[in-house]
Order: structure tokens, then sequence, then C-alpha cells
């Protein structure tokens, strides 16, 4: 299975473009992934993936109301990192997860994989 079918499996409702966008991000990964087995290689790469594009979306939607009826919607994280979405709380468990994590540690390596647009 692809990464970006597992990806789709795992968050449904995710497009192929947002896939597109943050798995070159990754692929610096590939190197210390090779230890591990295929099929590990690539939930761990859709997982990561996924927590993006939720991080990106915002937050979990929590809502608020008083006693006469006024009423607030916003978002928020659960947590720091990956433990803000259940994407990442799923990628930290795996063994795999210093692959990635090691990439999330040093945003200057994101800037390679991201085309400016003019």
């Amino acid at each position: 299975m692809s990464v970006s079918s597992s990806a789709k499996v795992l968050m449904p409702n995710i497009t192929q473009s947002e896939i597109d966008v943050y798995l070159p991000l990754f692929d610096d990964a590939d190197v210390c992934l090779s230890n591990y087995s295929e099929s590990i290689q690539v939930l761990t790469k859709a997982l990561a993936i996924c927590h993006m594009v939720m991080m990106n979306q915002g937050g979990q939607v929590t809502s608020e109301s008083t006693r006469t009826g006024a009423s607030a919607s916003y978002s928020v994280w659960t947590g720091k990192g990956l433990e803000s979405t259940q994407y990442g709380q799923q990628l930290n468990g795996l063994p795999s997860a210093q692959c990635v994590i090691a990439l999330f540690s040093k945003p200057q390596r994101f800037i390679r994989g991201i085309t400016p647009c003019y």
C-alpha cells in the first residue's frame, strides 16, 4: 500500500493535494526508515502527513455557552507537538517515530521541500 492510499484510509477527508504538499517533507526520513519494514515506513509517513494536515486545519473545535444563551466556538490544541493530534499520538507510539521526529525538531529541513509562491 502506498503512503497516499494509507493516508486516505487514516484520514478519509484528506485530499491528494494535501498529501502532495506534505509527502516531500518526509523524504529526508527515508534513510532512517530503511531500518524498518516497508509497512512501517508507509505507516510512519502516512501518520506524519495526517498530523501535519490536522495541524493545518486549526485544531479541535470547542464550543462554550453561557446561561443566557451566548455561545462561542474556537479551535484549540489538546497538547504540544505530536501529542496535539490523534495521528501524532499514534506516530509517537511507533518505534520508527524517531525518524520523523528528527525532522519536526529541525524546521530548516522543511524549507527544501516547499516551493515558493511567485
